[in-house]
């Protein structure tokens, strides 16, 4: 049965280092230093370890120091007994050269564990996270087996990337100024636990400079946190401040408090009849066939010949497949759509990135603004918004406030107002839930609710009657 006998070294001053003779067997002694050194005046050469009593040692910061290290030698004797006891067949006792190697390894891994910890996966950045997103969601439609996204939805998580990919340019550029580098930037990453309110802040920040409103940039925030969610390995999310509760929230505002704007006829009219060109022309007619289909400017560029049908009776329609639903979508050419694909010969002109066309349309209600017919038409007006039910409020000029979304909204309000009934209002414009349909209605609660109730006891009597 194999056994230990522990000394220390004869010579090196002081300072003496312990060993042991690691008794295999009669012939197998391999000597082992354990790189654990003590003072040899304090060394019990007949109990093979230091000395702990008062009298040998009074200082007791020093005694209790000697109990450490005997409990330290006595530990890794056992362990290493131990470990022999269950490899001895393989160890091959005899073979000196082996058992010695066998020891240091053993000896090195019970005293310094940490080394011999199986190293971890390199931490994922913020870039790592999202750009393994979108790779998925190129080649599966799915983030690691959550249900398929719809292709729109797909799209906001690419602008979501788009825009972190412009924040990162901006932050390294920032850090870059007055260093007098002339190297190319590159853009800066963060570590997960770098994602803090700070982070937030500024990122919200930088997102309102670029121009967004408060609910997209909150849909930016609400669908990087969903990436994180979906894609940040569980060890990483615990330090991450982004996805803690409460600390970073989504600033978007509910469906009641969407004070977008919409045009009305009369606005339609003005804007119709003014005599733009160039760009400003384009950007008008696609916002106008917009007005006019309620269609997102996502399915802009599917109204063209292409996607034109006559049914039976000769009406034109555009069949479409919605963008953001996948869902197939008849949309009546109207007598106010025909006349503007005949100037394109129903070929419109390509459509241009959506920030760059709400720009244009900016500038163009801006002009109408300082018309004599646009300001008779409300271009000048100022409108009030309310955000975060009615705690928050905020005006700015109609012309400021309309955006291609607006075009949608303008679709249901006129024909609401012209009496379509609502549940051909919603085939036209792919909702699918009529509490979402009339958060688009521009229009008061109440003369909502008593419309509601005039149209049903009208139909209820006209039943009655028959």
């Amino acid at each position: 049965m194999a056994y230990i006998l522990t000394s220390i070294s004869k010579s090196g001053g002081d300072l003496a280092e312990v060993r042991f003779r690691f008794c295999a067997n009669q012939t197998t002694k391999p000597f082992l230093s354990t790189g654990i050194h003590v003072l040899r005046d304090l060394w019990n050469d007949s109990r093979h370890e230091l000395k702990t009593t008062i009298k040998a040692v009074p200082n007791d910061k020093q005694r209790k120091e000697n109990i450490a290290i005997n409990k330290r030698l006595s530990d890794l004797r056992n362990h290493l007994l131990t470990e022999y006891q269950a490899d001895e067949q393989k160890l091959q006792c005899y073979d000196v050269p082996k058992l010695r190697e066998w020891l240091l390894v053993t000896t090195d891994k019970h005293l310094h564990p940490a080394k011999y910890e199986p190293k971890g996966e390199r931490l994922k950045t913020l870039f790592d996270i999202v750009n393994d997103a979108i790779q998925q969601l190129d080649d599966k439609g799915e983030i690691n087996g959550s249900d398929p996204l719809a292709p729109g939805t797909i799209i906001t998580y690419k602008q979501c990337r788009n825009y972190l990919a412009g924040y990162a340019l901006h932050k390294a550029q920032e850090a870059q100024k007055g260093k007098g580098k002339k190297d190319e930037v590159k853009p800066r990453d963060w570590q997960t636990d770098e994602l803090d309110t700070d982070f937030y802040n500024d990122f919200q920040a930088w997102l309102y400079a670029q121009g967004l409103k408060r609910n997209t940039a909150g849909k930016q925030v609400k669908v990087l946190k969903s990436i994180l969610r979906k894609c940040m390995p569980s060890k990483q999310q615990a330090s991450c401040e982004f996805l803690a509760q409460r600390k970073c929230p989504v600033t978007r505002d509910k469906a009641t408090d969407i004070n977008a704007v919409a045009l009305n006829e009369q606005q339609l009219a003005v804007m119709a009849a003014y005599p733009f060109t160039g760009t400003k022309k384009r950007v008008r007619d696609q916002f106008l066939l917009m007005c006019w289909t309620g269609q997102r400017f996502s399915d802009l560029p599917k109204l063209n010949h292409d996607n034109i049908h006559t049914d039976a009776k000769g009406m034109r329609y555009f069949l479409i497949e919605q963008q953001k639903t996948g869902q197939m979508c008849a949309i009546p050419i109207l007598d106010e759509v025909a006349p503007i694909l005949a100037q394109y010969g129903d070929q419109m002109p390509k459509v241009m990135s959506n920030q760059k066309f709400n720009a244009a349309l900016h500038d163009i209600c801006q002009i109408l603004a300082n018309t004599k017919q646009g300001k008779a038409a409300g271009y000048n007006d100022q409108v009030t918004h309310t955000h975060n039910a009615g705690k928050l409020v905020t005006t700015e000029a109609f012309w400021d406030a309309v955006t291609a979304h607006s075009a949608r909204r303008t679709f249901c309000t006129v024909a609401y107002d012209r009496h379509v009934p609502v549940s051909q209002i919603m085939q036209v414009s792919g909702h699918q839930s009529q509490t979402v349909f009339f958060d688009y209605i521009r229009k008061p609660q109440q003369e909502m609710h008593e419309r509601m109730a005039d149209e049903f006891a009208t139909a209820w009597s006209s039943r009655n009657n028959k």
